[in-house]
């Protein structure tokens, strides 16, 4: 079996995310406004958790194997390779 590449997403499923990442920053305003400061450290907490530790989400989907794939589709600049990175699609 050859490789197949990834389907993009369907305009009806762009748009429900979409409408998600929304309310999510509608409810962050209303957190930011209301001064509800334990909401916003503790979901900071969670965020931290999930995204930063060894065993998180990040660790989990970006395996080695993952980021090879990924490191493929970066092309650096030559003269300023650590700020320069241009990210071919796929």
């Amino acid at each position: 079996m050859s490789p197949e590449s990834p389907k993009p997403p369907s305009q009806d499923t762009v748009r429900k995310l979409t409408e998600e990442l929304v309310k999510f920053v509608q409810w962050l305003a209303e957190l930011i406004r209301s001064r509800n400061w334990v909401s916003l450290l503790l979901l900071a907490d969670v965020l931290l958790i999930l995204f930063l530790t060894p065993g998180g989400i990040v660790a989990k989907f970006l395996t080695k194997k993952a980021m090879e794939k990924i490191e493929m589709r970066l092309l650096r600049n030559p003269h300023l390779p650590k700020w320069d990175i241009l990210i071919r699609p796929y």
